[in-house]
């Protein structure tokens, strides 16, 4: 069990330094995200949410060709975020959805 969390910490190091400088502070902004609302876990959304909100990033690009509105879009994953469990005191774990829409993406 030791060496399977082992190798899987190694992947999931090998899959964060795959992401380019806007990933990797959306990232880390969204463990800050999580921990500063009390989740015990960093959720796939709260990832998206930060890319959402980073500046000048390729997911705002491609939320404007798409027509979507943004302001919009913001107030659903905030709900989504605030439906996610709460009052814990440290992050536990990362979810595997992170780390498999980023292994998707560079598929």
């Amino acid at each position: 069990m030791e060496q399977r969390r082992s190798s899987q910490s190694f992947k999931r190091k090998e899959l964060v330094g795959k992401l380019d400088p806007v990933g990797v502070r959306a990232f880390k902004a969204a463990a800050d995200s999580a921990k500063l609302r009390g989740n015990p876990y960093v959720e796939l959304v709260h990832f998206i949410e930060q890319l959402v909100l980073s500046d000048r990033s390729d997911v705002q690009m491609i939320i404007a060709d798409a027509g979507l509105d943004a302001s919009r879009l913001t107030a659903d994953m905030t709900r989504a975020v605030d439906k996610l469990p709460y009052g814990a005191t440290s992050i536990e774990e990362f979810s595997d959805h992170i780390f498999h829409a980023i292994q998707e993406a560079w598929n």
